[in-house]
């Protein structure tokens, strides 16, 4: 099931079953995957967006040029 097409046509969320879904990052969730990189600092070097972002804000930041349209994450 897809809900809320965005401005770009990335779907707002995906239902994979009745257990799991996955939707698009918010800016909002920028303190809590800092929270999750400061427990597993490795995660950076898989994730690419996320050089150089070291604030909870300047994770905001990211997350809001990918969700103009540019990239599509999902958690």
């Amino acid at each position: 099931m897809i809900e809320s097409p965005t401005k770009y046509n990335f779907p707002e969320k995906l239902t994979v079953d009745q257990h799991v879904g996955i939707r698009l990052l918010e800016p909002t969730d920028g303190g809590r995957i800092k929270e999750i990189l400061d427990e597993d600092p490795d995660i950076r070097n898989h994730m690419g967006w996320m050089d150089g972002a070291h604030s909870a804000e300047e994770l905001a930041e990211r997350i809001e040029v990918m969700r103009d349209g540019r990239n599509a994450r999902y958690d």
